[in-house]
């Protein structure tokens, strides 16, 4: 800033011996330039931005909501589909799962074990394996000038036919797979175990507590690091208790309903072989051989009470079946945090069992990130040899693989991303992209993205940070505006969220911006 004052003695003293009329017109740049520090500081601030807070039971009730979209990737990218995020699952009616993905399903596929891992719902090494599975199979994926088709089959992974490239498909694969890479970068350096990782427990606690006012299970949103695994197992045990209190309860109930059957074929006359009394016995049998799992049985309700003209037998056998419906969703939370806690249990003992001359189960080192963690137990093998209660070679192995598949994850992503050639996807004339290519007829249509407010912006953004296609082409994106809730508001070509905020998903939305203002 030292260059306004000197600007400012140069040009009132270059005026001094010159006319009136050009000393004033000098002394209005010299006050310009005495001033232009001011403006650069103002210009300079940091935007204020009014941040909505949000107190705890905002807090809960989104991450509730973020555990039960968790689930879906997590029961869904599996095996069966290759570990391709399917597109939905049907409930009303029921259809199940639809075996087709998409780059954009797979993208959210990838991009929900970044969320999960940062929520604490799986640990590093689940991260690091799913992920490396979804990768693995999206190279078998056909692709058109590195870009993957706009459909496939998930137990096939063939494409579904008309085959098309989506613009927009791509991009958010594409921006996807970057957050993914910069998590991996990061992976390296983070902490092996977290205490988000028992908090993250209550996550799914609190909505069984919406299922059952029975279930009086607590668990510590704050605790140290060094109770990790004692959280862990006090968590496990009393949840297998609460579980074997419910089989208890259901035997009991079972019990009753057994009693009231009994009751109904002495005070009704039912004959003994009568359809409608061997379908409930039949019923309650069916019942008691899944008290194990604690698992609905498929129950045609309807149709035993078109069987059945007489009134207690159809209300008995209703509650015999709301017995198990009532405990449906229970029973998969119940099983989904057991299964959680084992997990993350194994993931500790497999970590750290038989490194106890290296670190205190207190952690009153630190708890080590993966390269620390190499690092140490070859100091130490080095130093002092293998005295430990299993071989420090086969730690220090297992240690490295998972590095070396963090820098395979990366490499794959850096390989898949330069692969992706967004020109030819762009129109040089108009400046914008097509809404996509036709592989069967090698025609890109005659359909634009010409809106910025739009999910299409992510992949104007990424081609252009890929240098696939020129800066110009941002600035010819519409920028129509309306007006919305006493502002202005950039208009899309529908007012669904997947077209305003999938973009938000990604790219950064600055105050007292246009973007600003829309959202």
């Amino acid at each position: 800033m030292w260059i306004s004052p000197v600007m400012v003695m140069v040009i009132l003293y270059l005026s001094f011996f010159n006319s009136f009329g050009v000393i004033a017109y000098n002394l209005a740049v010299a006050i310009l330039w005495m001033v232009s520090p001011y403006f650069s500081y103002c210009i300079s601030m940091k935007i204020s931005e009014n941040k909505n807070t949000l107190n705890d039971e905002e807090k809960n009730y989104l991450r509730k909501i973020a555990r039960r979209i968790y689930a879906y990737y997590e029961d869904f990218v599996n095996e069966e589909n290759n570990y391709l995020a399917p597109d939905n699952y049907q409930e009303k009616p029921l259809k199940g799962v639809a075996h087709r993905t998409s780059p954009t399903n797979i993208g959210m596929g990838l991009i929900s074990n970044v969320t999960a891992y940062d929520l604490g719902y799986i640990t590093m090494w689940e991260f690091i394996d799913k992920t490396e599975l979804t990768l693995n199979s999206m190279k078998e994926l056909e692709r058109i000038n590195g870009h993957f088709l706009n459909w496939y089959d998930t137990k096939s992974r063939k494409p579904l036919w008309p085959r098309y490239v989506s613009t927009v498909d791509s991009g958010n694969l594409l921006s996807d797979l970057w957050v993914l890479k910069q998590a991996m970068e990061e992976l390296k350096y983070n902490e092996v175990i977290r205490a988000k990782e028992t908090a993250a427990l209550n996550d799914v606690y609190k909505i069984m507590e919406e299922e059952s006012d029975s279930i009086k299970i607590k668990f510590f949103s704050q605790h140290n690091i060094g109770e990790y695994l004692s959280i862990l197992k006090e968590a496990l045990y009393k949840l297998q208790d609460f579980k074997e209190e419910q089989k208890l309860n259901i035997l009991q109930k079972l019990s009753e309903e057994k009693n009231k059957l009994n009751n109904l074929k002495e005070n009704i006359n039912i004959p003994n072989e009568s359809d409608d009394f061997k379908k409930s016995r039949n019923l309650l049998y069916e019942l008691s051989n899944e008290i194990n799992d604690l698992e609905p049985t498929d129950v045609k309700l309807n149709d035993l009470k078109n069987s059945n003209k007489d009134k207690a037998g159809i209300e008995n056998k209703e509650k015999i079946y709301n017995l198990k419906l009532d405990n449906e969703e229970l029973n998969y939370w119940l099983d989904k945090i057991i299964d959680e806690i084992k997990i993350k249990i194994k993931y500790y003992n497999n970590v750290f069992e038989g490194l106890e001359k290296l670190y205190s189960k207190e952690f009153f080192e630190g708890v080590p990130n993966l390269i620390e963690l190499i690092h140490r137990c070859q100091e130490y093998r080095k130093k002092c040899g293998d005295n430990f209660k299993e071989n420090l070679g086969q730690k220090i192995a297992m240690f490295k693989s998972y590095e070396d598949k963090i820098d395979k994850i990366i490499e794959d992503i850096d390989n898949i991303t330069k692969e992706m050639n967004f020109n030819f996807l762009y129109n040089n004339t108009r400046e914008l992209f097509s809404i996509g290519y036709n592989v069967e007829e090698n025609s890109l249509g005659n359909s634009y993205y010409d809106l910025r407010a739009s999910e299409s912006r992510i992949a104007s953004f990424v081609a252009i940070a890929k240098n696939d296609v020129p800066t110009a082409h941002y600035f010819k994106l519409s920028r129509a505006m309306t007006n919305a809730f006493h502002t202005h508001s950039l208009v899309s070509w529908s007012g669904t969220m997947f077209e305003y905020f999938m973009p938000s998903l990604i790219m950064r939305n600055y105050p007292k911006t246009l973007f600003g203002k829309t959202y």
